[in-house]
């Protein structure tokens, strides 16, 4: 549980204990609730009466929510990209980051990343 916790925002971490702990991973539901207290994990406890949950598939999920939250954050700053262009407007850049991945990410670091510091 604690494993967990400390490691909850290494992206690589949920893939190493899945590899190291194997299909048969199981923590006891008040771990499983601690950890959700304590992080943004949500893993859902499948039934009332078990005393243990396989954090495979648990771990599985969580994977699946980091991947989502990714596509939503980069899918944020796209947008974000695409309305500076606009209100700029570049419609000649932003026709050509729709096309040019390599530019996009030029654009983003030029006009995005700053915003961000």
């Amino acid at each position: 549980m604690l494993e967990f916790i400390k490691y909850q925002n290494d992206e690589g971490y949920f893939q190493r204990a899945l590899r190291e702990k194997g299909e048969d991973w199981e923590l006891d539901i008040d771990s499983i609730n601690v950890i959700n207290t304590f992080t943004d994990a949500k893993i859902a406890i499948t039934g009332e009466k078990e005393e243990t949950m396989n954090m495979c598939r648990a771990t599985e999920v969580i994977l699946e929510q980091g991947i989502e939250q990714g596509i939503e954050q980069g899918t944020n700053v796209v947008n974000r990209l695409n309305q500076i262009l606009i209100d700029a407007g570049r419609l000649d850049d932003l026709k050509r980051a729709t096309k040019d991945k390599e530019y996009q990410n030029k654009l983003i670091e030029e006009l995005i990343a700053p915003l961000s510091k």
